[in-house]
């Protein structure tokens, strides 16, 4: 059955949605945050689809192992800027986030040059991606509560959940960088 699937187009789907949930985001009221919920769920169900399907198929492909996470950081980047410009969040917690996955890339870019390709790290998923996807699924649901008449304050529960996934992202930086250096000098 996952043979049927390229895990590949499963990335790409992933992005398409992005416009669309930015859009939706920027509607206000229920109908907007609704459907930016709903595609970003679905985004994300495709994003752990795809390495699920490559990984258990065995389609893992060194094009995979670069797309994946470029796509993912375009994707909660762009929302991360929608959110910025709706003031649910500060311009130095995008911005970290931002000048961390730039500099990942780039050391991704230099491995290339030396004929290695830096896969995806473990920190990378669990204290960069899972806090953020989680940071963005609970804020939107949380305004999305207060549109149906909640009261949540909602500007300290994003705070704080984007703090947590600022600080979390930003680890991230060290444990590619003594990842780079181990493929570097051949450490294991």
């Amino acid at each position: 059955m996952f043979r049927k699937i390229n895990p590949n187009y499963l990335t790409g789907f992933g992005l398409t949605l992005v416009p669309f949930m930015v859009i939706a985001h920027q509607i206000d009221g229920i109908e907007g945050l609704t459907v930016c919920l709903a595609l970003l769920l679905l985004r994300e169900g495709a994003d752990i689809a795809d390495g699920l399907i490559a990984r258990r198929a065995k389609m893992v492909t060194d094009l995979g192992k670069l797309i994946d996470p470029l796509f993912d950081s375009i994707a909660k980047i762009t929302l991360f800027f929608s959110f910025a410009a709706s003031g649910w969040m500060d311009i130095w917690m995008l911005a970290i986030i931002c000048l961390r996955d730039l500099f990942i890339a780039y050391v991704r870019a230099f491995l290339t040059t030396k004929g290695i390709v830096l896969a995806a790290r473990s920190s990378g998923k669990y204290l960069h991606a899972l806090p953020q996807s989680l940071a963005q699924i609970l804020i939107i649901f949380g305004y999305l509560l207060v549109e149906l008449g909640v009261s949540l304050p909602m500007e300290e529960i994003s705070w704080t959940l984007l703090f947590i996934a600022t600080m979390c992202t930003a680890t991230t930086i060290f444990d590619y960088l003594y990842a780079a250096y181990a493929q570097i000098n051949g450490i294991s």
